[in-house]
């Protein structure tokens, strides 16, 4: 604005996970503020810390800083209520929200009107339909017995054994024999 010809842009927050790329609202994808100034949505900050304990810690997905996990896990963590300012008035209320094992759970409202109705995220892939229509599952190979990978080992060992003990023989005695009979 000044004589340098300087543009200013005016301050803009983001509307959207910067992991998950889906607009903040105030259930599961609600804004939450980390320590380090970070905003992530809820979802995607439980579903990384889906194996950490509480009061452990996880590290920011931007700038790798430490941050606290509170008594209660991730839907304990602070909403960004600056950026929840910005939303419709239907969406600037908090909604209750709390983890039962894999599921991020909270209670449906509509406006200030509670409906009494308790909706779940499934957080980790359920065990009959592991993974959504457009992805891809890997198929990892079953893993061998202990019995099996012994034998295998053991196999081996023997085989480099036998080998090793071939060679010596070649080496020393081959010529030793060559050299008598010559």
């Amino acid at each position: 604005m000044g004589d340098q010809g300087e543009e200013v842009q005016p301050h803009r927050t983001i509307s959207e996970c910067p992991v998950c790329y889906v607009s903040y609202d105030n259930g599961p994808k609600t804004p939450l503020l980390l320590s380090c100034g970070h905003t992530f949505c809820m979802e995607c900050l439980s579903r990384m810390c889906i194996f950490t304990k509480q009061t452990d810690t996880f590290s920011c997905p931007l700038c790798r800083a430490a941050i606290s996990i509170p008594a209660g896990g991730i839907p304990k963590l602070s909403a960004n209520l600056e950026m929840m300012s910005s939303f419709p008035p239907g969406l600037q209320d908090l909604q209750t929200v709390w983890l039962e094992g894999s599921r991020l759970c909270w209670l449906k409202k509509n406006g200030s009107e509670d409906l009494g109705m308790v909706v779940t995220l499934q957080l980790l892939p359920h065990p009959e339909h592991p993974y959504p229509p457009h992805m891809v599952g890997v198929h990892h190979p079953p893993r061998l017995s202990r019995y099996r990978i012994w034998f295998t080992n053991y196999l081996g060992v023997g085989f480099l054994m036998l080998a090793s003990l071939l060679f010596v023989f070649s080496i020393i005695f081959i010529p030793a024999y060559l050299i008598r009979v010559l």
